[in-house]
C-alpha cells in the first residue's frame, strides 16, 4: 500500500522538482545574462560620475587661470602690482588646498610666485620662522635689482616680516621650465606631466595658461594632495583610480602603488583595455575587477585618461542581490509546492490504498467489511461505489449459495437416510427367504396377492407379475 504512496510522491514531485530546477536555472542564467549586459552601463556611468569629479577639482583652478590671464597688472612684471593682489591670489590658494603656488612667467625671464607656507617641511625649506604664512619670490621684476631671487616673508595679515635674496635661485629662468613652453602660445589651459618642482622639491603638475605679451600664468598641483581627492571619489564604491598622461604615464592614483597592491600592474599600463567597454580581470588575489577607462577633460580639451576598477560587488551587487532573492523566492515556491505535491499524492494514494485493501479482502472472500472512502476526486468515489456494490453483490450471491448448500446437504441427508432404510429392509427380505423352504405369498389385509416370494423363481408355474 505504501509503495502507491511512494510511486506518486516519486511521480508528481519528481515532475514538480523537474520544473522547478529547470525554472530556476533558467532564471538564473536570464537575471545574469542580464546582470552582465547591466555591467558596461553601469561601469560607464560609474565612470562618467568619477570623470565629472575630476571635472570638477580641475575645474576651479582652470577656470582662475582663464581669468588671471585677462588681469593686465599681472603681466607687467611689477613686484608693487603682485604685492597689491596678494591677498585675492591668497584666497584663492586658501580656497583649493591642492594648489601649492600660483605665479607668472615674463619674456624677460621675469617670475613672480605666491605660495602658502603650510607646514615645518616648507618653513625648512623656504628657511622661514614661525610667523611667516604666505611667502613671495621675485626675480628679474622691473622693480627688484638683480641681485638673485627676492624672498619676501608675510604674515596672515599679509605685512612684510622678513626680505632676502637667496643666492641658490640665482639662475632660475621661468623661461626654461615646461609649464612655460607648452603654455606660450596656446590659447588654453595646459597641463604639464608630473615632476618634481623646482623650489619645494615636490612632485606635481603644473597648469598653466598663456596671458599674451610673452607672460604665462600657471598654478602648481601637489600630486599630495590630489592623490586624497580621488581617493575621496574611488571611496564611494570601493573603487580604483588612475590618472594617466597621453603616454599612459602614472600622474597620480587613488593610493600611492606599491609592490603588493593587487592591481599595481593595471596601475602601471601592463593590463590591457578594451577601450570604453571594458573587461573583467583578477588581481593577484583572485578578486575580479571592471576595468576600464575614460577621458578626462582640461579647459574642454582631452588631457587625461582616468583608469577605473570597479569590484563586481559593487558593480553587480544590486543585480547579484535581486538575483539570489527571486532564486530564493523561487526555492521557497518549489519547496511550498513540493510539500503541497505530497499531500495531494497522500490524498490521492489513501483511497486507492484502501480500495487496493478492500480487493484484496474480496481475494480472501471477505465480504463483510464495509467500504467507507471519502475522496476529492470524483473518478474515484466513483470507482469505490463500484467497488462496493461489487461487495454487496458479492455477499448476497455468497449467502444465496450457503443457503442452497444448505438445502442441498439437506436432501442428501434424506437420501442417504432412505438409501439406508432400502437396504436395511433389503436385508430383512433377504433374510426372511432364506428362513422360508419354498414358497411365500404376500397377502394385503383384504385378502389380495401383494407379492410372490420364492427361494428358486424356476418353482413358480408362471412369472411373477402374472402371478
Amino acid at each position: 500500500m505504501i509503495a502507491i504512496r511512494h510511486h506518486l510522491q516519486r511521480m508528481i514531485g519528481g515532475v514538480v522538482l523537474v520544473l522547478g530546477v529547470t525554472c530556476a536555472a533558467g532564471s538564473y542564467l536570464l537575471l545574469s545574462w542580464l546582470a552582465d549586459r547591466e555591467v558596461e552601463r553601469n561601469a560607464g556611468a560609474m565612470a562618467q560620475q568619477a570623470g565629472l569629479e575630476l571635472d570638477r577639482l580641475l575645474l576651479p583652478p582652470t577656470s582662475l587661470l582663464n581669468l588671471l590671464a585677462n588681469v593686465p597688472d599681472l603681466k607687467n612684471g611689477r613686484l608693487s602690482d603682485w604685492i597689491m593682489r596678494l591677498p585675492a591670489q591668497a584666497s584663492l590658494l586658501r580656497a583649493n588646498a591642492m594648489l601649492e603656488s600660483v605665479y607668472v612667467g615674463g619674456a624677460s625671464g621675469e617670475y613672480l610666485n605666491l605660495r602658502e607656507i603650510k607646514n615645518a617641511y616648507d618653513r625648512e625649506r623656504f628657511s622661514v620662522d614661525d610667523r611667516v604664512v604666505w611667502l613671495v619670490q621675485a626675480q628679474r621684476a622691473h622693480d627688484v635689482p638683480d641681485e638673485g631671487q627676492l624672498r619676501l616673508g608675510f604674515d596672515s595679515d599679509f605685512e612684510e616680516l622678513t626680505r632676502h635674496f637667496e643666492p641658490s635661485a640665482k639662475d632660475y629662468d621661468p623661461r626654461l621650465r615646461p609649464w612655460y613652453q607648452l603654455a606660450i602660445g596656446v590659447g588654453h589651459v595646459v597641463r604639464t606631466p608630473p615632476y618634481k618642482f623646482y623650489s619645494s622639491d615636490r612632485n606635481g603638475i603644473t597648469l598653466a595658461r598663456d596671458m599674451g605679451n610673452g607672460f604665462v600664468v600657471a598654478m602648481d598641483i601637489n600630486l599630495d594632495s590630489l592623490s586624497p581627492s580621488l581617493k575621496k571619489v574611488s571611496s564611494q564604491w570601493s573603487a580604483r583610480f588612475w590618472l594617466f598622461d597621453h603616454d599612459l604615464d602614472l600622474i597620480v592614483g587613488d593610493r600611492p602603488v606599491a609592490d603588493n597592491d593587487p592591481l599595481a600592474s593595471y596601475a602601471r599600463g601592463e593590463l590591457p583595455v578594451a577601450g570604453n567597454n571594458g573587461q573583467w580581470v583578477k588581481d593577484a588575489t583572485g578578486e575580479a575587477w571592471w576595468v576600464g577607462s575614460t577621458r578626462v577633460q582640461l579647459d574642454s580639451h582631452d588631457d587625461m585618461e582616468l583608469r577605473y576598477a570597479f569590484p563586481r560587488n559593487v558593480i553587480l551587487g544590486k543585480a547579484e542581490l535581486v538575483r539570489d532573492v527571486l532564486l530564493a523566492i523561487t526555492a521557497l515556491m518549489l519547496a511550498i509546492t513540493l510539500y503541497a505535491t505530497k499531500r495531494v499524492a497522500l490524498r490521492f494514494s489513501r483511497p486507492l490504498e484502501a480500495l487496493a485493501a478492500a480487493s484484496e479482502r474480496i481475494g480472501r472472500l471477505s465480504f463483510r467489511e464495509q467500504l467507507l472512502i471519502d475522496a476529492d476526486f470524483i473518478e474515484i468515489k466513483e470507482l469505490a461505489d463500484t467497488h462496493e456494490r461489487m461487495r454487496i453483490m458479492l455477499s448476497e450471491n455468497e449467502q444465496h449459495i450457503a443457503e442452497q448448500e444448505a438445502e442441498l446437504k439437506s436432501r442428501f441427508l434424506a437420501l442417504s437416510q432412505a438409501e439406508r432404510d432400502l437396504k436395511q429392509l433389503n436385508s430383512d427380505l433377504s433374510a426372511t427367504l432364506l428362513a422360508i423352504p419354498d414358497l411365500l405369498f404376500e397377502l394385503s389385509e383384504s385378502g389380495e396377492y401383494i407379492h410372490v416370494w420364492a427361494r428358486n423363481p424356476e418353482w413358480l408355474a408362471a412369472q411373477k407379475e402374472v402371478l
